[in-house]
């Protein structure tokens, strides 16, 4: 049985490039809804209904056990719905889904020297309050005398730019600097890139926040939580297959996502394109 990972596009392989270097035995199936994306500018609904159609694909045609939400506007909108009401129609006590939000908001307290916490995300990430939510039930369990501010901004046409590949375009880099203007007003100590598109720019951010705001990048936080995660639940572990394959799948014509994932993850990849939903 493999561990899925699920995103609307290309931005997952930020995280799935960490999952891959601190668990590089399990069986990984990586499926983009490129076709559909970004959901980032959709209503709750379709991006459950969107999400609930490729979690169903991987657990049904790809033989997964455990799926991973690499997608923050997925974990936000859809995670709690779909381990309360999809799973359980599985009737497979141990298949699981995870979402990425509350393992990177756990590391926000140990991360963030003086709680200013700047967060760009999608719109619906954004309008969502599951960070807000989970950064401060973390703050308080771990600095609860200390003040934390959170100030976010949505950022919704990374993502297209990111899936066509224009990580170094003139039109990326002058958006970059407009939408983190709003942001950089209050100092922040700490920025939070709430979409797992965006560590493909975390050079361009970090330069334009600054040498005094720490740049929190999603990936290696989720890979070191798998990686907890599994430890503790060996009944899980002990289900997934560990012959180091990877299998990815796309719903789009896979050229752009091949070259892009290529060109992050350093090896060539030949995606499948599948119909999903």
């Amino acid at each position: 049985m493999k561990i899925g990972v699920f995103d609307s596009g290309v931005g997952g392989l930020t995280v799935f490039k960490y999952l891959e270097d601190v668990l590089p035995n399990y069986d990984y199936v990586y499926l983009g809804d490129n076709l559909r994306a970004p959901y980032g500018g959709r209503d709750d609904q379709t991006i459950y209904e969107f999400t609930r159609q490729a979690v169903d694909y991987l657990f049904q045609k790809e033989n997964c056990q455990l799926i991973i939400l690499a997608c923050n506007t997925a974990s936000a909108s859809a995670l709690r719905r779909l381990q309360q009401e999809y799973l359980p129609t599985l009737n497979d006590p141990h298949k699981r889904i995870l979402g990425i939000i509350i393992p990177i908001a756990e590391a926000v307290p140990r991360l963030s020297k003086k709680g200013k916490i700047a967060l760009i995300g999608t719109k619906a990430t954004v309008k969502a309050a599951t960070y807000d939510d989970e950064i401060a039930k973390a703050w308080g369990a771990v600095r609860p005398t200390e003040k934390m501010y959170l100030y976010k901004e949505a950022a919704p046409l990374f993502v297209p730019l990111v899936e066509e590949g224009l990580l170094e375009n003139r039109a990326t880099k002058f958006l970059a600097r407009q939408y983190l203007r709003p942001l950089k007003k209050y100092r922040p100590d700490t920025l939070l890139l709430a979409c797992t598109h965006y560590p493909l720019l975390a050079d361009l951010l970090a330069g334009i926040m600054g040498k005094s705001c720490r740049t929190i990048l999603p990936g290696p936080i989720v890979a070191a939580s798998l990686a907890e995660y599994l430890q503790r639940h060996t009944e899980i572990d002990e289900l997934l297959s560990k012959g180091a394959s990877r299998r990815f799948l796309c719903t789009a014509p896979p050229q752009a996502f091949n070259n892009l994932s290529s060109r992050f993850l350093g090896y060539g990849v030949a995606a499948e394109q599948v119909l999903v939903g």
